[in-house]
């Protein structure tokens, strides 16, 4: 202890011991020593090619001399706390404000040698580098963090719960449902699963869901109550965020309002739940119906629904005599109907192919009938202006119960066994049972009636 207490106490000029000596000037870091009343008492050579001064005229000056004005404060901070022993790390800037400046790591140390403060020893460390990184870094978040505040909807990043719980929504969050970020994230004031329309919930959950199996983007068109009672519609898009093992982390994406553009459409007559040709349902209606009835099905006591798809056989031929799609469109649409019960919903996909939804049928044998008679009304031509066209249908029949999770898995059973129907010719009815398989699988079991 003596041997120290006397090396502390050298005149500045003292060096330490000749290796020890050595082993510090060769350090590419300031290795210093301040006295307790904070004056450097010594500096390795590393000191004058940090901060261009040289060492005598530092020595015996007062260490907050050389940092810059802005640091001294926190740096006097950190010092104080050394009195008692103990370490601190901090990062502060070397220079005048008018200078250039160095931004260096100190790590020091405060001597305590029988129970007295002596001092405080330490390293200095250019940083300058690692600084100029870190701020690049942080203004390019800024400038991500402006961009996304400034787009018209809403980024977010959030949980795979039923309350959607976010963990990260931008600024455009206020425009969009009248609640800060701030009131969104972590549910503190309200949750986002608690804005959308309790008739859309279902239907979000579900194609989520569909898209998190299927490891793809999901697209959502739904319905959410403002912090003003108000109700909008959004449009959304959003994928599933996994580890490389495969995990679920949460999900990520980003909505906007799209509720002038349906006012818009109902305003010009082109609402999109009713198709303006044929006035039957459109798909986005006929799908919203679809999933309800998944939902009731899931209801004790409840019987089971089906979806018929059914697709214009030799449509291509008759266009090609110049004949108007959306003619054929209306006409088939009338013929289609007329075997069906007011509470049947018929929609058209497009031109030349429709789906039927009907809750009155409960089992295949009733339901072929029910194909049956529709491709009945086609065993006569369709007139056209002064043009008659023979034709007939293929048509797909799927059985829907609880074992669908989604309007588009039933949708995709139907489709299947329609297109299976036309590729063995046209004019026949193929059945699929979800009883027999499971919808999501590819073997599927088919049976087929021919007209022929």
């Amino acid at each position: 202890m003596n041997r120290l207490r006397d090396w502390l106490n050298r005149k500045a000029t003292d060096q330490p011991p000749a290796l020890l000596g050595q082993l510090i000037e060769n350090l590419p870091h300031v290795v210093f020593q301040l006295d307790a009343g904070g004056q450097w008492r010594f500096l390795s050579k590393a000191w004058a090619s940090l901060t261009g001064l040289t060492i005598d005229e530092c020595i015996d000056t007062h260490y907050s001399n050389a940092i810059h004005p802005r640091d001294r404060e926190r740096c006097k901070s950190q010092f104080s706390l050394l009195s008692h022993g103990g370490q601190c790390t901090l990062a502060i800037r070397l220079g005048r404000e008018s200078d250039r400046y160095q931004w260096v790591e100190v790590h020091a140390a405060g001597l305590i040698v029988d129970a007295q403060f002596c001092g405080i020893t330490g390293t200095l460390t250019n940083i300058n580098d690692r600084i100029d990184e870190e701020e690049l870094l942080l203004a390019n978040q800024r400038s991500l963090a402006g961009m996304l505040n400034d787009l018209p909807g809403m980024m977010y990043r959030c949980r795979n719960n039923i309350d959607w719980t976010m963990d990260y929504v931008s600024a455009g969050s206020l425009d969009l449902t009248g609640y800060p970020p701030d009131d969104i994230i972590n549910n503190r004031v309200i949750s986002y699963g608690g804005l959308i329309h309790p008739d859309d919930q279902s239907s979000v959950w579900n194609t989520v869901q569909r898209g998190i199996r299927e490891r793809r983007h999901f697209e959502l068109t739904y319905r959410i109550i403002t912090a003003s009672g108000n109700e909008k519609w959004v449009s959304e898009r959003g994928r599933g965020l996994f580890s490389s093992n495969g995990e679920l982390l949460g999900l990520e994406g980003f909505m906007v309002d799209i509720t002038a553009d349906q006012q818009r459409q109902v305003v010009a007559g082109e609402n999109t739940l009713i198709d303006p040709d044929s006035g039957i349902a459109t798909l986005a209606l006929s799908l919203d119906r679809i999933g309800r009835a998944i939902n009731r099905s899931k209801e004790p006591g409840r019987q089971p629904f089906a979806l018929i798809a059914i697709l214009l056989d030799r449509f291509q031929s008759i266009l090609d005599r110049g004949v108007d799609p959306r003619a054929i469109k209306s006409i088939i649409a009338e013929r289609i109907q007329s075997p069906l019960a007011p509470l049947d919903t018929t929609c058209a996909t497009n031109e030349h192919q429709f789906l039927i939804l009907t809750e009155r049928t409960v089992d295949t044998e009733a339901l072929v009938a029910l194909a049956q008679a529709i491709q009945d009304e086609f065993l006569q031509p369709i007139l056209i202006g002064e043009a008659q066209y023979l034709t007939s249908l293929s048509i797909g029949v799927a059985m829907g119960s609880e074992c669908h999770h989604c309007a588009d898995e039933l949708l995709h059973d139907a489709e299947r066994a329609m297109h299976h129907a036309s590729a063995l010719g046209g004019g026949r009815i193929e059945c699929f049972d979800p009883r027999l398989s499971p919808p999501r699988t590819a073997d599927y079991s088919l049976g087929g009636i021919s007209n022929d």
